[in-house]
């Protein structure tokens, strides 16, 4: 009767990497964290206390908030009609672009890790124009206020 070596057949095949421990070594690759991070708060504060452009559509100035009560409307207390409207895959699409994040993240890893700078440049331009827009009209009477400007929600 053929003998069978324990220990080759447990070593044969590589144990995959546990989930936490590929999440601590993505997040441990990626550059300048610090600035990512304030990068990633700055939006998210900026969306949500600035974020919708429709006064009065929704009661909120974030966009998170209009986008949870633009899809969320019309249930009359009944959750599961999420699923029956034409917009549900909305709330699967994050989930969906963690995914393919995940599922390309040796690629991603692998690409050179600079900073962009006409990118940056462009950026920094719509916020300037952006941040022009919001004081002037906040300050209608000002004489950064064209009067050609629609300042009106």
């Amino acid at each position: 009767m053929p003998t069978v070596d324990a220990e080759a057949t447990s070593t044969s095949a590589p144990n995959p990497p546990r989930a936490w421990a590929e999440c601590r070594r993505v997040l441990g690759e990626l550059p300048e964290k610090p600035l990512l991070v304030l990068l990633l708060v700055a939006w998210i504060v900026l969306f949500h206390l600035f974020g919708v452009s429709t006064l009065g559509y929704a009661r909120t100035p974030s966009i998170f908030g209009w986008w949870f009560f633009t899809m969320t409307r019309g249930l009359n207390g009944n959750p599961l009609k999420i699923l029956d409207q034409e917009e549900a895959h909305a709330w699967i699409m994050p989930f969906v672009v963690l995914g393919l994040l995940w599922w390309q993240r040796e690629r991603l890893l692998a690409l050179a890790k600079r900073i962009w700078w006409p990118a940056f440049v462009l950026d920094a331009g719509g916020g300037c124009c952006s941040t022009s827009w919001v004081s002037s009209c906040s300050n209608p009477g000002s004489p950064s206020s064209p009067s050609s400007w629609d300042c009106t929600p």
